[in-house]
């Protein structure tokens, strides 16, 4: 059940406040490895995003986040991935609503459906293993009356082939609920879209001019990769995020109707550098974003 929690909220933290968090973490030693590559979470942005909040065009409240997708390379990625893969989209879940363990506001995901036809790491964790299908987890969806849009989440159109650098997370760090489905590194990043030439080509600039590659130059950097990708997390555990169910989504969708019936109109938060626990210090760590 969600707790309680706010829709309209402000949250806004200046990168002069960030540097502050940071530099006391640092002084006080929860952060080990100021470089922060030891230490890093998975590949994903969240902590270096805006959501603003307002009534769209076709009636919906729309919970728009603007994510800042960090630049890896190819290498960079397939280090941070727990699974890598080429598949095609073949379909996608319904639109739910995922209420988070901590105190930000429910989202809505969507599950993203790709039979894999290839693996170059890891063992996939199949929904379907006759199929050989995988299930991608993306933030966007839209219920009846709320919507999320997140800019930088791929289209992921059925029948499109992609390469998929994937990770997984083993507790509730950020809107994960308990179940077999991955995410894409550095929330868009790690999503290569097939050209239908035998490549791949990245979603954006690539540090070292690689902005497409084939099957065998991502099996020759999987051959030189580490044998573990870096650590979803370091620190505490999160406890699992909800899924609401039918009634509870229903509820949620209505709270948010009235609390903008009421007069609210816009609301906005900025997200900078929360990830201290997880070392993945905001827009420090993201030296290049796309």
């Amino acid at each position: 059940m969600m707790k309680g929690k706010h829709w309209i909220a402000v949250v806004t933290m200046s990168c002069v406040a960030a540097l502050v968090l940071i530099a006391a973490a640092l002084a006080q030693g929860e952060v080990a490895d100021s470089s922060l590559a030891s230490q890093a979470y998975a590949g994903s942005a969240w902590d270096n995003h805006e959501v603003t909040t307002e009534q769209g065009d076709g009636g919906r409240i729309v919970q728009h986040v603007s994510a800042q997708m960090p630049g890896f390379s190819v290498d960079e990625l397939m280090e941070r991935s727990y699974l890598v893969v080429s598949g095609t989209v073949v379909g996608k879940s319904n639109a739910f609503v995922v209420d988070p363990s901590d105190d930000k506001e429910p989202r809505f995901f969507t599950d993203v459906f790709i039979t894999v036809d290839e693996v170059f790491r890891g063992s996939p964790a199949y929904a379907d293993e006759t199929a050989k299908t995988i299930a991608v987890r993306v933030e966007g969806g839209s219920g009846e009356f709320v919507a999320t849009v997140n800019d930088a989440t791929p289209a992921f159109d059925e029948g499109f082939r992609y390469l998929l650098f994937l990770y997984q997370l083993d507790d509730g760090t950020y809107y994960n609920a308990q179940g077999d489905h991955y995410y894409v590194v550095g929330v868009g990043t790690g999503a290569w879209e097939d050209t239908g030439d035998g490549t791949f080509a990245s979603p954006c600039w690539q540090p070292d001019g690689r902005d497409c590659v084939t099957a065998e130059d991502v099996i020759a950097v999987a051959t030189s990769a580490p044998a573990e990708p870096l650590p979803s997390i370091s620190g505490e555990t999160e406890p699992f995020a909800h899924v609401l169910t039918n009634d509870e989504q229903r509820a949620y969708e209505q709270d948010v109707v009235n609390t903008f019936r009421n007069g609210s109109s816009v609301s906005s938060e900025v997200h900078e550098g929360e990830g201290i626990k997880m070392g993945a210090l905001g827009r420090l760590y993201w030296e290049r974003v796309c």
